[in-house]
């Protein structure tokens, strides 16, 4: 039933939308991919062969045809004039079957019989879409029985062969049978290296496409439907694979010129806006993106916005728009459980997403619910060791995080390395780099530092090798090593580590001003942490001109930069100075959007020690109280905010 929608539409229409394979035709259809022009072949699809297609794809299984035998009869039927069993019960029906077979011997008045003429033109003319649709619809069956019956065991195995070994050797097939028509192959190995791809697969779906795609290339050249449809999901494997160049190469010349066709074009142009925020290429990923939904809505297709707002979520939360990501995964997560049900891998992967933006939000409790609700489907839907159960434990382990539950996350984020160590065989592949750095940082912060070092420099290691030492993820990875190696006693290299991943932003073509100021940071408090104030100042300096640059920076930096400041002039024994700075720094928290949890005790704590420096008891009393409620509810305080309390332990809490 699918493939007859196709073949009398030239699109799926397994879509959910219960519309009739007539009401799928419009004017927007690619030249030559309809048997006549739109207008002609709705109106020529209307009746027995929307009935007979919507019968055969319906979602519920008691409305299909209980076998194919009753497809079969019911498209002989139609052949014959006869009437279908698609068609709903109905006198005039029959009445019109029965007279376009036995017109002759039928006296009927002349408009009637004009009636009649045009129900048998109708009827022939959809007998003529059927025998022009037959050879691509059985070149379509014959492949895939061949290629499911070839995947019967010739040698005695522990158990049935899996999708990858069905979809491997049909590719196999498809590849080799110079009878199969061009444009069948293209489709066919097209969708099943996608799904090798999903499999996880990705190094020999990549080798697969890249042949579909130069395959493509030659036969139907350039700009052609078919040569864009093998582009696509060759496009996706190379992003999957971390080879980003390769990928931004391939999409501009796909869209050179922008695709006319909707469809083609916003999967296009969502390929592209990911390899932008892959490059940190943040202007260009919005403008794609926002072009790829326009393009999707204009479609009016229920696939076709789905692939569209999922893609869009992601390009909102990389450019930094929360709100936005959050409405696009809303309505995707409505438009999924519409099309497939509440308990879907589609619906799983929404809330997931949805989780990841509610999370940057610091809307935690519905992020964690969200989230929760992934994994509850992939319990029910998916075997323990799949990437998307490992990408959902990796949004649960950032939600973890943000509630300062580090041992948690360090488990969540153990058990995500486990899984992708197993599904990606190449030591390189960025999401067990990833992986690496999320163990090493989260051993950081329970302040086990030894235990951090090794995974990241495993994780640094697998980041220069797959996209150079330079690159804006290397950079990133690279500060954290250079923290961790610090901490352990490997002062030097640490901060050789850090000053390199500040030149590497520093000299991006599109320099992340907020990314450096937070690796300089990073080189502040390391200094600080051995009582370097002399060696800090200077890069606190570089991190008020960064923010100075920035105009309007984020909720993170308030206060922050004056509590380093602050720091750092009383370990120089300047408390008066340190004062003078940590209220302006205090103020800046109060007005805070989204004040963050440890300065809300660190800078009271500091004003309490500056202002005890200075002999001030009291003073330093009620500053020493505010700190110490703020302190009493914080999970897993850092050691440092712990040392500037310990002064203050008989100083009973002011009250929250």
């Amino acid at each position: 039933g699918v493939l007859l929608g196709e073949l009398v539409t030239g699109q799926r229409l397994n879509d959910g939308s219960g519309r009739t394979p007539s009401g799928h035709v419009s004017a927007e259809n690619e030249p030559g991919v309809l048997p006549a022009a739109p207008a002609a072949t709705r109106r020529q699809l209307r009746g027995d062969l929307d009935n007979i297609v919507l019968k055969s794809i319906a979602e519920e299984p008691e409305r299909r045809y209980a076998s194919a035998g009753a497809l079969a009869d019911d498209i002989g039927r139609l052949l014959d004039r006869r009437p279908v069993a698609a068609h709903p019960p109905s006198t005039w029906y029959r009445t019109r079957k029965f007279i376009a077979r036995h017109q002759g011997g039928v006296a009927v008045t002349l408009l009637f019989a004009t009636g009649v003429l045009a129900a048998l033109g109708l009827a022939l003319w959809q007998a003529g879409v059927a025998r022009h649709s037959a050879a691509r619809a059985d070149a379509m069956r014959d492949f895939m029985i061949s290629a499911f019956s070839k995947a019967e065991p010739g040698s005695p195995r522990s158990g049935p062969p899996s999708i990858t070994d069905v979809v491997e050797q049909a590719i196999v097939k498809a590849r080799a049978d110079s009878a199969l028509d061009a444009g069948v192959r293209t489709e066919l190995v097209a969708d099943l290296g996608s799904v090798l791809s999903a499999q996880g697969r990705i190094k020999p779906a990549r080798e697969v496409l890249q042949w579909n795609y130069d395959r493509a290339l030659a036969d139907f050249g350039a700009g052609a439907r078919e040569t864009l449809q093998a582009g696509h999901p060759l496009a996706a494997a190379l992003i999957l694979d971390g080879d980003f160049d390769t990928a931004r190469t391939l999409i501009d010349r796909l869209l050179t010129p922008v695709p006319r066709d909707d469809r083609l074009g916003a999967a296009l142009l969502f390929d592209s806006a990911l390899i932008a925020t892959k490059r940190h290429a943040l202007q260009r990923a919005r403008a794609d993106g926002e072009a790829g939904l326009a393009k999707a809505r204009s479609t009016g297709d229920a696939e076709t916005l789905d692939q569209a707002l999922s893609e869009y979520g992601n390009v909102e939360l990389e450019v930094g728009n929360n709100d936005g990501a959050i409405a696009a995964w809303t309505e995707l997560l409505a438009l999924r459980e519409r099309r497939f049900g509440a308990e879907h891998v589609a619906v799983a992967a929404t809330h997931a997403d949805l989780s990841r933006a509610l999370r940057r939000s610091r809307k935690l409790d519905q992020a964690e619910r969200e989230v929760r609700a992934a994994l509850a489907i992939d319990a029910a839907t998916l075997p323990p060791e799949h990437w998307r159960r490992s990408n959902h434990l990796n949004a649960l382990m950032m939600v973890q995080l943000d509630r300062r539950d580090y041992r948690a996350a360090l488990e969540s984020a153990k058990e995500t390395l486990r899984i992708d160590r197993t599904i990606y065989t190449d030591d390189d592949h960025p999401e067990r780099a990833n992986d690496l750095n999320s163990v090493g940082m989260l051993y950081a912060l329970v302040e086990d530092f030894p235990s951090a070092v090794a995974p990241l420099r495993d994780a640094l290691r697998h980041m220069e090798a797959k996209f150079g030492a330079e690159d804006y993820q290397a950079a990133w990875v690279r500060a954290n090593y250079g923290v961790v190696l610090a901490h352990s006693g490997e002062i030097a290299a640490g901060e050789a580590e850090i000053t390199h991943a500040i030149s590497t932003f520093e000299h991006l073509a599109e320099p992340d001003l907020d990314e450096e100021a937070a690796t300089w940071e990073k080189l502040a408090r390391v200094r600080l942490e051995r009582q370097d104030a002399a060696g800090a100042l200077p890069a606190i300096d570089r991190i008020d001109a960064l923010l100075a640059k920035i105009g309007t920076p984020g909720a993170y930096w308030d206060g922050r930069a004056g509590a380093l400041r602050g720091t750092a002039l009383l370990q120089r024994g300047d408390a008066a100075g340190a004062l003078a700075v940590l209220e302006p720094a205090s103020a800046a928290l109060v007005r805070s959007a989204k004040p963050d949890a440890v300065l809300r005790v660190e800078i009271p704590l500091l004003q309490a020690n500056a202002a005890r420096a200075l002999g001030r008891t009291g003073e330093a009393d009620a500053f020493a109280r505010v700190g110490r409620a703020a302190l009493g509810g914080l999970a897993n305080p850092p050691s440092r905010v712990l040392a500037l309390a310990k002064p203050f332990e008989t100083v009973p809490a002011s009250a929250p």
